[in-house]
């Protein structure tokens, strides 16, 4: 039931963020929101628990959004004017994230002349908040 009831507010929250337009969407700071979030709606959860939650979360709004979470273009053999390698930021689903990957690669291909193409390909690493908290996922820094 705590997860319920953690979940709904955090879609909440996330359906308000995406209301304002993308180019004038101001920068937030995620340790402001997550102490607001934790004070609004406290529960008690493990950390694996807080990022499982976050993660799902996540999937939704990028799922509602239409956005992908994972780019496999060069490793798919996709060919291009312009390739971008990314790494999704801690916790987000996929290899590319939710919350910036994808509005970024948007943005990216807007910007691009007609006749120019561009390919994607995210990052395969952990991404734990356990692992940032370490210094980062020696493995993740290999394939980087």
């Amino acid at each position: 039931m705590k997860l319920t009831t953690g979940l709904l507010p955090a879609l909440a929250l996330s359906a308000q963020a995406l209301t304002v337009p993308l180019g004038l969407q101001p920068r937030f700071d995620v340790n402001d929101i997550l102490a607001l979030v934790a004070k609004l709606f406290p529960f008690d959860v493990t950390l694996e628990a807080a990022q499982k939650l976050s993660v799902a979360a996540e999937e939704t709004l990028a799922l509602a959004q239409g956005f992908k979470t994972t780019r496999q273009d060069l490793d798919d053999g996709k060919c291009s004017d312009l390739l971008v390698i990314f790494a999704r930021g801690t916790h987000e689903p996929g290899n590319v994230g939710a919350l910036v990957g994808p509005p970024f690669f948007k943005a990216l291909e807007g910007s691009l002349a007609n006749s120019h193409t561009m390919a994607v390909q995210g990052v395969d690493y952990e991404a734990t908040v356990a692992d940032y908290l370490e210094g980062g996922d020696p493995e993740g820094s290999q394939e980087m």
